[in-house]
């Protein structure tokens, strides 16, 4: 990292893309969240972030926290009213 640094300065630093496993369990809980977030408002169910992660759970069979349902939501940006996402 060091001889990128001293090399390219820190744009060199920046642009490098993390390493690690791809995010399947939030991918897994978009994939349930997103149709139930696009109803049209009429027909749609007050969700909360408790009820999807509930949602999501019987649907994908694993737990996801209301914390990083709220990350995924927000870093997806699809579900944003109002400038603040879902609580």
């Amino acid at each position: 990292m060091a001889e990128r640094f001293h090399a390219n300065g820190v744009h060199r630093l920046k642009t490098r893309i993390a390493r690690g496993p791809a995010p399947l369990r939030t991918q897994a809980a978009l994939r349930v969240a997103e149709p139930l977030l696009s109803a049209p408002v009429a027909f749609r169910t007050n969700w909360t972030l408790a009820r999807l992660a509930a949602e999501i759970e019987a649907g994908e069979g694993f737990c996801v926290s209301r914390s990083q349902l709220s990350k995924a939501l927000r870093k997806k940006g699809a579900f944003v009213s109002g400038g603040r996402a879902t609580r």
